[in-house]
């Protein structure tokens, strides 16, 4: 397309979205609220379109048309938001003349009219511990619970030795486990400091230090 035909199809849009506020301006002069007050959303909604178009209109001229009136645009803006924001203002008074009415609407039906609503909330199970009964353990002592816990941690060697120690016994209790444990802790320290490769010494006897040493 040539230039000076893009020039005059960008200055045709432009005039062309700049006066669509006109069509705003004579829904408010010319506004009955008995008649037009349904209308008030759908026309704030289109304001905000015909301003969106308006902006795109403009920047696209001032890209493309260098030798563009910039100072003359400037004053079409600014008479356009002027109309913009006195209609857009109108528009939103009305609107929360709307919202103010309804909640005296509502509380004079609230005052005037009761209304009965019978619900049947649906029945809640609670947890219960009716394995450990099943298992025919009190539930007050957590005995298999706890041992099975603790001993789930142990070694293959600290297992064994429970094994041993607790062999007398019929069941696994938690105070017998944590006997175990007491007397099992010291000989674990006693083993992991060993293990780091530290030798216990003892002085030799008298009687070995004259065998080896015959002539001291």
């Amino acid at each position: 397309m040539p230039a000076d035909k893009k020039f005059t199809k960008l200055t045709k849009v432009y005039k062309d979205r700049r006066t669509w506020m006109e069509e705003f301006v004579d829904f408010v002069d010319n506004y009955k609220d008995s008649e037009q007050r349904v209308e008030l959303q759908s026309q704030l909604k289109a304001l905000e379109g015909a301003k969106d178009a308006y902006e795109e209109a403009r920047e696209n001229l001032l890209i493309e048309d260098e030798e563009a009136d910039e100072v003359q645009m400037r004053t079409d803006r600014r008479d356009f938001f002027k109309k913009f924001h006195q209609v857009r203002g109108f528009i939103m008074d009305m609107l929360k003349t709307d919202e103010s009415v309804q909640p005296i609407a509502n509380s004079t039906m609230a005052n005037t009219t009761t209304v009965s609503v019978k619900m049947r909330l649906p029945k809640l199970e609670l947890p219960t511990f009716d394995g450990m009964k099943r298992l025919e353990e009190p539930t007050q002592h957590w005995n298999t619970p706890l041992t099975t816990l603790v001993m789930y941690k142990f070694d293959n060697t600290t297992l064994i030795a429970y094994e041993h120690f607790a062999v007398e016994n019929k069941t696994d209790t938690y105070d017998l486990l944590m006997e175990f444990c007491e007397k099992r802790i010291p000989i674990l320290n006693s083993t992991a400091l060993h293990s780091i490769g530290v030798i216990g010494t003892r002085s030799a006897t008298k009687a070995y230090q004259r065998n080896r040493f015959p002539d001291q």
